[in-house]
């Protein structure tokens, strides 16, 4: 994988505490700022993830989910009832 140099700003007191933490983990500033923009970005695209199948399944129980959830919970009073006698 070939690499791309770029410069960025940050504010001082940020820029210290990343070097900070680099040294820490005996990480390079670069390695380190490359990693936290590759789980940056996993945690937006998890997000958007997470959006889109609330979006899908969001809508609520259908009639059919609602009777099967009825019944499931018919099934599980009587055990515990069973299970107590």
């Amino acid at each position: 994988m070939s690499s791309v140099k770029t410069a960025i700003s940050v504010e001082k007191s940020l820029l210290d505490k990343i070097d900070a933490m680099a040294k820490n983990l005996s990480l390079s500033r670069s390695k380190f700022f490359a990693v936290a923009a590759k789980n940056y970005l996993h945690h937006i695209e998890t997000q958007e993830l997470v959006e889109k199948l609330n979006e899908v399944y969001g809508d609520g129980l259908d009639d059919m989910e609602i009777k099967t959830l009825k019944g499931m919970k018919t099934v599980m009073q009587r055990h515990a009832e069973d299970a107590w006698q």
